[in-house]
């Protein structure tokens, strides 16, 4: 996972940014190519 400084400078602003690597989710969760 990837955060941004400029966000983490801000306080009560929790963030997170992630990629495909790895592959994608299936089932309840392909519409959001992520896992829980």
């Amino acid at each position: 996972m990837f955060c941004a400084s400029s966000l983490t400078a801000i306080d009560g602003v929790c963030h997170g940014f992630f990629t495909r690597q790895g592959g994608v989710s299936g089932g309840i969760y392909a519409s959001l190519n992520c896992g829980p």
